[in-house]
């Protein structure tokens, strides 16, 4: 399985990039490739139910933890029995 997006302006932050749902060795990855963002306090990289990209409760997104870096190639491990027929976007958030 492989989805990918690329980031859009959502907020007055600049963030560029492609994203990317994988699977290896039966596990689950959301991807980011050439990325970047403008750095922010508490940066959290989100699965989002909604394809605005904002989540409106907590009911609407799985977190991934924090943002590892504000550029480069980075991999986060989606947590088990998250059902991906429900993402509909990734976000970093703060």
């Amino acid at each position: 399985m492989e989805n990918s997006a690329t980031f859009v302006k959502n907020s007055f932050h600049t963030v560029t990039g492609k994203a990317f749902l994988l699977q290896s060795e039966g596990k689950h990855y959301a991807r980011l490739e050439d990325f970047y963002t403008d750095n922010g306090p508490d940066l959290y990289v989100y699965l989002v139910k909604n394809n605005t990209g904002k989540p409106q409760n907590s009911e609407e997104f799985v977190s991934l933890g924090r943002l590892k870096a504000t550029k480069g190639n980075q991999n986060y491990e989606i947590p088990t029995g998250t059902d991906l027929s429900q993402i509909q976007s990734i976000t970093i958030w703060c």
